[in-house]
C-alpha cells in the first residue's frame, strides 16, 4: 500500500489535446497525445486515455489491410524517451477477412511512481508484430494525474 500525501487541494493534472483521427502502419507517437513539462513530486501518477468529449466515437482500433486473418499492434506510455509499459491489442479471425478490433480509450491506463522531477509523458504505437496492420486512435486525450493532490 502506498501512503498518499496531500499538498493542498489543487490537483496536479494535465490533459492533452485530441488525437483527432490518427492512424499509422508504423511505430509512431500518437499526434497530440503528449503532456510536456509535467512536474512530479514523487507521488504515484495515473496515465490514461479518455475520450475527447466530441459527439463522434472515441476509440482505439487495430485492423488488417492485407487480407490476413489477424491484426495486432503494441501500444505504450512513455516518460521522456523511456517506455513504461507494453500493451497489446489484437484480434484473430477464422477467415482472411481483414479483421479489426476496437476498444474504448479507457482500456489504456497505467499506474507509475516516478522520482520527483519534470517529465514529458506520451502515448505511442510501439510496434506491429506483422506487416499490413494499422492502428487508429480516434478522438482520444492523454490524462496525467499525480495522485495525492
Amino acid at each position: 500500500m502506498i501512503a498518499i500525501k496531500k499538498y493542498g487541494n489543487k490537483p496536479n493534472l494535465a490533459i492533452s489535446s485530441s488525437s483527432s483521427t490518427f492512424s499509422t502502419s508504423a511505430a509512431a507517437d500518437v499526434t497530440n497525445l503528449s503532456c510536456a513539462s509535467f512536474v512530479c513530486h514523487g507521488l504515484p501518477i495515473w496515465l490514461m486515455l479518455v475520450d475527447d468529449a466530441s459527439t463522434s466515437e472515441s476509440v482505439v482500433r487495430v485492423g488488417s489491410n492485407t487480407g490476413n486473418n489477424s491484426a495486432y499492434a503494441n501500444f505504450g506510455f512513455y516518460q521522456d524517451s523511456t517506455q513504461l509499459n507494453n500493451m497489446d491489442l489484437g484480434v484473430v479471425s477464422t477467415a482472411a477477412n481483414n479483421p479489426e478490433i476496437s476498444v474504448p480509450p479507457s482500456s489504456f491506463q497505467y499506474f507509475y511512481q516516478p522520482a520527483a522531477g519534470t517529465y514529458t509523458f506520451k502515448f505511442r504505437v510501439v510496434s506491429f508484430p506483422a506487416s499490413g496492420d494499422s492502428a487508429y486512435v480516434y478522438r482520444c486525450k492523454l490524462v496525467v494525474y499525480e495522485m495525492g493532490f
